[in-house]
């Protein structure tokens, strides 16, 4: 192009020997375990001139079965586009023994969006989680996984500037030693305001509903 200006495209399917060849089954790195090399196709775009400097790299994640911070998952997908300043994950595919969950996120100088379906026991995440938050998962069992749709919106990966909704539905379930037949309600949360709305629990007692903040 004019002005000095270049354009450059490439693809490469990062697998295998050299880039990942130092994985071994059962080491750890940076918090975690491979039981297999991670299958990454990436493609780039660029655009170099005396004025600009564009590029944008954009592909496929693939791991079978690992572990990070001791919780195993069975595997991972995802598409992925990046340019240095926006980061895009979709489709993300997250398998773990207890269920999967399904998530996309963006993420851009003062603006992160995170969609989550959740079908994942939450106390299997708990050595994840913050200590306050992990403690309060322990008080929780879970006959069989519950359903979590978290649309979440802030200005940074920081969960203090995040503002969210969703709703969450139970099945079977006991907290803090007393056990319940099901739970739902609609959830919003921000500015460190947590609510329940259309909040319902069924025992053999009878049910209850009402909101809760």
């Amino acid at each position: 192009r004019g002005k000095g200006g270049g354009e450059c495209q490439g693809g490469r399917r990062l697998e295998g020997k050299p880039w990942v060849g130092r994985l071994k089954p059962g080491e750890r790195h940076g918090g975690g375990t491979f039981n297999a090399p991670p299958g990454i196709e990436a493609t780039g775009t660029g655009t170099i001139g005396a004025d600009e400097k564009k590029y944008e790299v954009f592909g496929k994640i693939a791991l079978d079965k690992f572990a990070y911070q001791e919780v195993g998952f069975e595997g991972l997908t995802c598409d992925f586009a990046w340019d240095g300043t926006r980061t895009m994950l979709r489709d993300i595919r997250l398998r773990q023994r207890s269920g999967q969950l399904n998530a996309d996120l963006y993420q851009a100088p003062d603006d992160f969006r995170l969609n989550i379906d959740s079908a994942i026991v939450p106390t299997v995440l708990a050595p994840l989680a913050p200590a306050k938050l992990r403690s309060f998962l322990q008080e929780w069992e879970w006959a069989r996984s519950p359903s979590i749709h978290l649309s979440i919106r802030g200005t940074s990966r920081d969960p203090k500037s995040w503002h969210g909704e969703g709703t969450f539905a139970l099945g079977r379930t006991r907290f803090r030693g007393v056990w319940m037949n099901s739970a739902s309600a609609n959830v919003k949360f921000g500015d460190g305001i947590f609510t329940l709305d259309n909040f319902r629990v069924t025992r053999d007692a009878g049910t209850g509903t009402g909101p809760f903040a």
